[in-house]
């Protein structure tokens, strides 16, 4: 069973750890993020994007605490840090 999680989304201007600095463009519905939500990594789909509101279902499931901050990542070449979440 997946795990949902809702997020309010900061994205960042520039993507971390790129060669080129690359502009972050939104989080689109049905996208694949990688979450670090404190030691832990996962991946998820994002199922609902609206501005800096973000739900996603986790591929499987992890302690969350609601306040607590996960770090967001998109694949461009590689894993590269977009912005951070506060989980609601």
């Amino acid at each position: 069973m997946a795990q949902k999680l809702r997020l309010k989304v900061k994205l960042l201007e520039r993507v971390v750890g790129s060669q080129k600095e690359l502009k972050v463009e939104n989080i689109h519905t049905s996208e694949v993020l990688t979450l670090t939500v404190g030691t832990t990594i996962v991946q998820g789909k994002v199922t609902s994007a609206r501005g800096n509101d973000v739900e996603i279902h986790l591929t499987r499931p992890i302690t969350l605490f609601a306040g607590h901050r996960v770090a967001v990542s998109r694949r461009l070449t590689a894993w590269r840090l977009i912005g951070y979440g506060i989980i609601q």
